[in-house]
């Protein structure tokens, strides 16, 4: 049987850390949402559970 896996490239490094964030989609999306829509939520969930994560590191210290 033939493998059908393609082979990733590593992402350069990064020189700046203001460089601009950049998304790769590596499947296809079949939601209801537009996508968008789905990226902003995914980015939402992400951003509160980070500041859940902060706001509990400097309440115990």
């Amino acid at each position: 049987m033939r493998d059908n896996k393609k082979t990733v490239q590593p992402l350069p490094p990064k020189a700046n850390k203001k460089a601009k964030t950049r998304y790769i989609v590596t499947h296809e999306y079949t939601g209801n949402l537009s996508m968008q829509t789905a990226f902003q939520e995914v980015i939402e969930h992400k951003v509160c559970n980070q500041f859940e994560q902060w706001k509990d590191e400097k309440l115990t210290e």
